[in-house]
């Protein structure tokens, strides 16, 4: 039965109305045909039931019930447009019914008539404002429409009449979730599982809620509990297989999304969630097949368009992306993943007006800032003058920190006051560089009362930096000289030069878009052949355990070890600069380098983060860098080889030597 249909319910009722309404002239027999067929309906016989209803209807009935409860047979056999026919027809003798404006509606909703879906609903709300399924199912139908802000409205009125009205807390919460609060959406599903401990909705909803917080072993366990309650439920299939996509257990998560469709192998849920974990494995093409099957039954799913919407980046159809992204806005225009997916494509493709305002989309997406946000008014970046008192407030990993907190000079030399509120980790590379003298940890920013505050990610687009604008071009990240020279004395016993490597990022990070940005160690091997050249391992934390074992171990510098040790930013910045060459992955090492203005080699995972764009061996954020891009996805030995044909070639060892 679709939402809101609601014919059995109240057929009882209405027959025994029908003796005496001015909208009905029955006699004793027809009366009695009347109840008869409803008993039918009661014991699930609509066969003798729809004999006795199609008769009366034949005999030229004047009663609108025999209309409406052989509307609800058609219902039950899926004949829908019949159904809107008898329903019609009910209306013309009675138009002032509810229940059966409810039913039209719901009728209408099945149909994809979502607009004269509502109408209906609308009007069964006219005639009763206070109508609980009526204002629930509004609700619904508004949030199937893409206008959960809307929908919102009707929840709350239906649960200021009954706060414990079970459809009402669900739908609420959904539309909660839609719009960016998940946490305020939890409260709500919480509140229908106090009343309810074992409604299916709400568990699987709630599973979903707390996938989108990261909290994952809590989803896992309310999606097994709402599988204990019915092993078969698709949706908490497909929940169980988020939470496992999530945690990195890919093979796991596709286990479990083939066994919701080998249940239901039309749920689009499960089709595009399959399709994003192949997508994570690599498999883009097989995983753009499973999300455009399941646009093929669903065609106006936000999510699924929004899912294939990032495939297509990860292919590198960036301008079909940013049209399936747009459609997908089109239908929810506040739907954060399709607006945060819409700003890596734009970007991506060098677009970086339009790219930077999508950008903005990612503070919906809670616990965006790692920093406390401040209680402070928000800068809007209408002038950059001396009066204008700023606080920038860091965000993302260290790299992404490095790379943009060359702003703040911009700002400073406009005549700004400029305070930055950064990870600890970072302040003494900030005071080293002379980016500000102002720092603050995120634990001091609310100290800070009188100031206006920025996200440092967004100052680009308020300064409208783009390839042909880059405002800030020359090295902007120092070391202290007496480091550097502390570094050039330990390394001058290497009588080669000495080429700093690095070769992997965070573990953590890498689960989705930066899965396969970091390579073994052992793939620097080719280098170690035709190059004299001493290496020096910038790597820290995960990978530096495969330096023990490396083939090459004998290349490394006479001091690795103590450099193993050395974690600081500025010792790091000054080792970096006694380095004739740096060759990294896709890390923070290649922004300090950049920062520094070293020459550096960016191996780049295919497909790369939008910052490097799609083409080009050259970036406008780091003129000494250069960029070495995978032809094939996952075949670093391609890349390493062009790299050891390069050092052969222009940075031959005579060039390094020259330089250094």
């Amino acid at each position: 039965m679709s939402e809101g249909f609601s014919g059995l319910g109240k057929s009882r009722k209405s027959i025994r109305a029908s003796a005496s309404s001015k909208h009905d002239r029955i006699n004793g027999t027809e009366h009695k045909n009347i109840k008869k067929a409803f008993r039918f309906m009661q014991q699930g016989n609509y066969k003798d039931a729809e004999v006795i209803y199609k008769k009366l209807i034949k005999e030229k009935t004047r009663n609108y019930v025999v209309f409406q409860n052989l509307a609800e047979i058609c219902h039950k056999k899926g004949r829908i447009e019949e159904m809107i026919i008898l329903l019609k027809e009910a209306f013309k003798l009675n138009p002032d019914y509810p229940e059966g404006l409810l039913n039209m509606g719901a009728a209408l909703m099945q149909l994809g008539k979502s607009q004269e879906g509502i109408a209906y609903y609308k009007k069964a709300l006219a005639i009763d404002p206070n109508h609980l399924k009526a204002l629930t199912n509004l609700g619904v139908a508004l949030r199937q429409l893409g206008k959960p802000q809307e929908g919102i409205a009707y929840y709350k009125k239906a649960l200021a009449m009954d706060p414990n009205h079970l459809k009402a807390l669900t739908n609420l919460g959904a539309a909660l979730v839609d719009i960016g609060k998940p946490q305020e959406g939890i409260a709500y599903y919480k509140k229908a599982l106090a009343i309810d401990p074992n409604h299916l909705k709400a568990l699987t909803n709630l599973g979903a809620a707390l996938v989108q917080l990261g909290k994952l072993q809590e989803s896992i366990n309310y999606s097994k509990k709402a599988l204990a309650i019915n092993p078969n439920w698709p949706a908490a299939l497909t929940n169980l297989g988020a939470a496992l996509v999530q945690l990195g257990k890919i093979q796991e998560s596709i286990a479990y999304y083939k066994k919701a469709l080998a249940i239901d192998p039309d749920s689009p849920a499960a089709l595009t969630s399959l399709g994003a974990a192949l997508v994570t494995l690599g498999k883009t093409q097989e995983g753009i097949a499973y999300h455009k099957k399941a646009l093929a039954i669903d065609p106006d799913s936000p999510r699924s368009l929004a899912n294939l919407g990032v495939a297509l980046i990860l292919s590198g159809e960036l301008q079909e992306a940013s049209n399936t992204c747009r459609k997908a806005i089109s239908l929810r225009p506040d739907y954060i993943p399709a607006h945060w997916s819409l700003s890596f494509s734009l970007l991506s493709s060098g677009d970086y007006e339009n790219g930077w305002k999508e950008y903005e989309w990612r503070f919906r997406v809670e616990d965006t800032l790692h920093a406390h946000l401040p209680q402070l008014k928000k800068w809007n970046g209408s002038s950059h003058c001396s009066r204008d008192n700023l606080v920038l407030v860091s965000e993302q990993g260290f790299g992404d920190i490095m790379q943009f907190m060359r702003y703040i000079l911009y700002l400073r030399k406009r005549g700004m006051i400029v305070a930055f509120c950064t990870r600890t980790k970072l302040h003494g590379l900030i005071q080293s560089s002379g980016i500000t003298s102002e720092i603050y940890s995120p634990e001091e920013v609310h100290q800070l009362t009188t100031r206006e505050w920025l996200p440092l990610l967004s100052l680009p687009m308020h300064l409208k930096v783009r390839p042909d604008n880059p405002l800030i071009q020359e090295p902007y990240i120092k070391a202290p000289a007496e480091r550097i020279l502390y570094w050039k004395q330990k390394l001058s016993s290497e009588k080669r030069p000495i080429i700093g490597i690095n070769w992997q990022g965070n573990a953590s990070t890498e689960i989705h878009m930066l899965r396969g940005r970091s390579l073994p160690l052992e793939t620097f091997t080719p280098l170690t052949e035709n190059i004299d050249a001493s290496f020096l391992s910038l790597q820290k934390g995960d990978g530096s355990e495969q330096l023990t074992d490396c083939k090459f171990l004998d290349r490394f510098v006479d001091y690795q070890e103590e450099i193993n040790q050395t974690w600081d930013f500025v010792e790091n910045a000054a080792i970096i600069m006694n380095c004739d060459l740096i060759i990294t992955m896709d890390t923070s090492v290649a922004h300090l380098a950049g920062g520094l203005g070293k020459t550096t080699w960016l191996l780049l995972h295919k497909p790369c983060d939008w910052r490097w764009g799609m083409e080009g061996d050259t970036t406008f954020w780091y003129p000494s860098m250069r960029l070495f891009r995978q032809r094939e996805r996952g075949n670093w030995q391609e890349v390493m080889d062009r790299v050891a044909m390069a050092l052969q070639g222009a940075y031959s060892q005579r060039f390094i030597q020259a330089a250094r």
